[in-house]
């Protein structure tokens, strides 16, 4: 018996620690207002039995949680926290996909350069892109185009085409007079052209064709392809993921104007076989191979240019072109061509100018020799053309419009010269699904047809850019 007490002592002592023990303050409710103050000073073990007493002035169920708050404190109703779910998906979609024509339509010119150089910076581009040791000193530019069609978007690229040249024959020339070191700061240039807003360029299929396009060009150029030349960057470069090549995934639609990589091919896919020699040529030239072939390229033309000069017409010469005043120049261009033209549409049997009532006073000239210039006057009457139509459209008026542009002083001896470049404007045409028809016309213009070719022959080269209210 005693025993047994002992027992039972040893263990009251154990057990009466237990039952004195008090929960954690964290565990206590704190009262709301929209909670009974009763049910606020109850534990969780004390709820059931609350819950079962006949005098319980309210009843235990699940909604009145929602309305207790567990806290350290007694606090007050807290704002209800924004939910930008939307926003992060958006921002976690550009991350992963970049943007589009829509999500980058409402970021401004600034924001898209920001973006880019954030890209720029993160995948090192500088030098991943430029792995020549001798290109350490890189440089770079970004251009933002606010074309939304695959024709504006043209336009820009050969603006930057002609202004690149312009800088590239600057440093030539003062890089005769300083040391090589002068040259090697224009070896690692690029200008990033980006296509933010329009639809098209997002699509990578159509990105590849127009670098196919632009490098079509290089063989009728001075200096595109041989000093600098052009590269694709995209979201969808290639269609591969973009962990294959960073530095070629950007998050627009962008093509790179940068000096040419001795030490890699050109990446868009296979051109023609002429194409192809001609890119590997240029890709294992050195410098001086290089300049060669420039003074070889400078003197073919200047032959050519003698060879042909008792074949142009005798009134329209360089002598008669340089003797003219440079304020002058513009008018007197126009008022040859606007003749000629004039005397040719007496006869019926002419459809080579069967558009030139829709002239109107789009006439425009240009003096340069060089093709990248051609390039970008061509693009840029084009653009006029289009702007035009698109006015007549919003007035409902069914009209042809066209311009012209007078080419004065290029490839005067050499209509197919002239022609090559012509052609290649008008693939482009094509590929974009542009209604414009270019009319070529030549002082050595040289057809099938003799009859039709005499109706081309016009004082200066000359290129009309028309479009038809019947295919508009």
């Amino acid at each position: 018996m005693i025993k047994l007490l002992t027992v039972f002592t040893f263990l009251l002592s154990i057990v009466a620690p237990i039952q004195s023990f008090v929960p954690a303050v964290c565990s206590r409710p704190v009262q709301r207002n929209s909670v009974d103050s009763s049910t606020a000073i109850f534990y969780f073990d004390d709820i059931s039995r609350r819950r079962s007493s006949p005098n319980s002035s309210s009843i235990w169920t699940p909604s009145i949680l929602d309305q207790i708050h567990f806290a350290s404190s007694p606090c007050t109703s807290t704002p209800k926290v924004p939910d930008y779910g939307k926003e992060k998906l958006e921002q976690l979609q550009k991350s992963l996909f970049g943007y589009d024509a829509a999500t980058a339509r409402q970021l401004t010119a600034i924001e898209v350069q920001a973006v880019i150089q954030r890209w720029l910076d993160s995948v090192n581009f500088d030098s991943e892109f430029f792995t020549l040791s001798s290109d350490h000193r890189s440089s770079r530019n970004v251009k933002v185009c606010n074309g939304e069609s695959v024709i504006e978007c043209l336009s820009d690229v050969w603006d930057s085409i002609d202004d690149s040249r312009a800088k590239f024959q600057t440093t030539r020339s003062k890089g005769k007079s300083r040391s090589n070191s002068y040259k090697n700061d224009m070896s690692s240039h690029i200008e990033l052209i980006i296509f933010p807003l329009c639809p098209d360029m997002y699509n990578y299929k159509i990105v590849q064709r127009t670098i196919q396009e632009l490098r079509e060009c290089y063989q009728y150029c001075s200096s595109f392809g041989k000093e600098y030349v052009v590269s694709a960057f995209h979201p969808n470069f290639n269609n591969e993921p973009r962990m294959l090549s960073p530095i070629r995934h950007s998050p627009f639609p962008c093509i790179g104007l940068h000096t040419r990589r001795r030490t890699e091919s050109e990446e868009i896919g296979p051109l023609n076989e002429m194409l192809t020699m001609n890119s590997i040529i240029h890709d294992n030239i050195d410098g001086n191979a290089s300049n060669k072939m420039e003074t070889v390229d400078h003197e073919r033309k200047s032959l050519e240019s003698i060879f042909n000069t008792e074949a142009v017409t005798g009134s329209y010469n360089d002598a008669t072109v340089e003797s003219i005043a440079v304020d002058e120049e513009v008018l007197y261009f126009v008022e040859q061509t606007q003749h000629w033209m004039t005397q040719q549409c007496k006869n019926e049997n002419n459809s080579a100018l069967r558009y030139c009532d829709s002239i109107g006073d789009r006439w425009s000239v240009t003096s340069s020799r060089l093709e990248e210039t051609i390039y970008r006057e061509v693009w840029k009457t084009i653009l006029e053309v289009l702007k035009v139509k698109k006015l007549q459209d919003q007035k409902r008026e069914a009209l042809d419009a066209s311009a012209i542009l007078i080419a004065s002083n290029f490839s005067l001896y050499n209509a197919q010269r002239f022609k090559r470049i012509a052609v290649s404007i008008n693939k482009s045409l094509r590929n974009a699904k542009c209604d414009i028809s270019m009319e070529l016309f030549h002082p050595e213009f040289v057809g099938q047809n003799d009859a039709a070719s005499y109706f081309r022959r016009s004082p200066f080269p000359t290129l009309q850019i028309v479009i038809c209210s019947t295919t508009v």
